[in-house]
């Protein structure tokens, strides 16, 4: 019966007729009416449905609006169609088909419930329908969402003073063809020759306009200007880069009306050496803490950023001294490396356990330092319990089999995922994976002095659940970048089909 089943609608009818032919007919009922139950249990559904904030993109303001879309009783070969506005565009999805991963076939999958599908259209402040509809089957509700307005750029005409705040990404004093990402929120005063003070705000593209449209407007009579570009974020140098020829300073004075007085920064943390070290881990069967094979196999190494090959590469940490760890978190202020520990199957801890933090003292690249930093438990950071490698039944060494099945479970959701350092270098962040919550551990003094941080240099805040549904919300990375904090996370569908 349940091969019957499986098959496509085409070979239910097939089956029905031979039911039909072969079975008493109370069955033959029984079997039909199994059949359209079945067929009627294909269902289609918006979850979820948002747009995003305004962007200006290639000269128009956009938005891009997201769509989860779920679904029940589909099979391979079905197509599920989301349209917009009536149809004005369209996504398709195949429930229950394999996929093409890059391979070149079909081998990935199934796709499963629920998918999400995204249309960028034009932010123009009106609300659009959004409706998904299966083959053989149903048609979900309509939805309405509401793009955002327009997000133009700050108009500056012939008679205003106004100009770009930017990313100088060579430092050399002058916007570039290539230079196109503004800084925003920069404040821009302007004293006109009688001291009057006259103030502008740059916008997300980094413009700013001194205009009458945005009541700031200076009269030509007022002429010259002294400009000062302030509050820059913590993240740049407020200033059009390191000392070059035709390099400019964030202060200008300015004869007469102009768009083009523009001022650039540069964000050290976005620059190194041609060829700066590259730090990875390395991963040994075992207990790294009994003394066998397992104990003496590297942990983490470094090679050079253009060494392509698996040779020539230095030996930072062994398996006893760090055991397994994956995040790290580079200081290059102090030139230290921050390694946090990973729960990882077959693979011992180190020393610290499974809230170890381990430092790698780089200042003298030829003799690099390995310490302990800090177990994270002690300042208050439950980062979940696993089983002490012995528990574990891990082998001294790296040849010997083991099972480790306790473990099995735990992986992702326990101990420390991500980790960053501030632009500044004073605050390390850690995802913990046990809470979901991002941790915050001031190490100033500890960078400055050696004295180690305790509870009250820790701070957090949770991770909100995107909206998984069918499962738990996973967060694991994470990332600073020009004063922002960004999390990664994925769903992982535990309890879906």
């Amino acid at each position: 019966m349940k091969s019957i089943l499986d098959q496509s609608n085409f070979k239910y009818m097939n089956y029905s007729i031979y039911a039909a032919r072969y079975y008493k007919s109370i069955f033959t009922i029984l079997f039909f009416a199994f059949v359209v139950i079945g067929l009627d249990a294909q269902t289609v559904s918006i979850q979820e449905a948002s747009a995003s904030g305004c962007y200006y993109y290639s000269g128009a303001s956009k938005t891009t609006i997201t769509v989860q879309v779920g679904w029940t009783g589909a099979s391979s070969g079905n197509t599920i169609t989301v349209s917009l506005d009536g149809g004005a565009s369209t996504r398709i999805i195949k429930p229950q088909s394999n996929y093409d991963p890059g391979s070149g076939s079909a081998v990935a999958g199934p796709i499963v419930t629920p998918q999400v599908v995204a249309f960028e259209i034009d932010a123009d402040g009106a609300s659009h329908t959004l409706q998904a509809t299966i083959t053989g089957g149903g048609t979900s509700g309509i939805v309405n969402v509401t793009a955002p307005v327009a997000c133009a750029p700050m108009a500056c005409t012939g008679s205003d003073l106004g100009g770009t705040t930017y990313f100088d990404n060579n430092a050399n004093g002058t916007r570039e063809s290539g230079e196109l990402k503004g800084i925003a929120n920069v404040t821009i005063k302007a004293y006109d020759k009688n001291g009057t003070l006259y103030t502008a705000i740059s916008d997300d593209d980094g413009k700013y306009t001194f205009s009458a449209a945005n009541a700031n407007a200076i009269a030509a009579a007022n002429y010259p200007v002294r400009l000062e570009f302030t509050n820059w974020p913590s993240a740049v140098q407020g200033y059009a880069g390191p000392s070059k020829t035709g390099n400019k300073s964030s202060v200008r004075f300015v004869n007469s009306a102009s768009c083009n007085i523009d001022c650039g920064a540069v964000n050290p943390l976005n620059y190194s050496q041609a060829t700066p070290p590259v730090f990875s881990n390395l991963y040994t069967n075992g207990d790294p803490l009994l003394g066998g094979t397992a104990s003496t196999t590297t942990a983490i190494l470094q090679h050079a950023y253009n060494n392509y090959t698996d040779e020539n590469f230095q030996i930072i940490a062994t398996s006893a001294q760090v055991g397994s760890v994956w995040a790290h978190a580079w200081n290059k202020y102090k030139e230290r490396l921050f390694s946090a520990a990973f729960l990882k199957r077959h693979v011992g801890l180190g020393p610290l356990g499974i809230g170890g933090i381990y430092t790698v003292d780089y200042s003298n690249p030829a003799s690099p330092v390995v310490s302990n930093f800090i177990d994270v438990s002690t300042i208050g950071i439950n980062v979940g319990t696993v089983l002490s490698n012995a528990a574990r039944v891990l082998p001294a060494n790296k040849l010997d089999p083991n099972a480790d099945a306790s473990t099995f479970d735990q992986v992702g959701k326990v101990g420390i995922g991500g980790m960053d350092l501030s632009d500044d270098g004073n605050t390390l962040y850690i995802m913990n994976l046990f809470d979901k919550k991002v941790y915050a551990i001031d190490i100033t003094n500890y960078l400055a002095t050696g004295t180690l941080p305790t509870a009250a240099d820790v701070s957090s805040f949770v991770v909100p659940d995107p909206g998984c549904t069918a499962g738990s919300y996973r967060p694991f990375a994470l990332k600073v970048y020009e004063g922002k904090l960004y999390a990664g996370m994925v769903c992982d569908a535990a309890t879906g089909t």
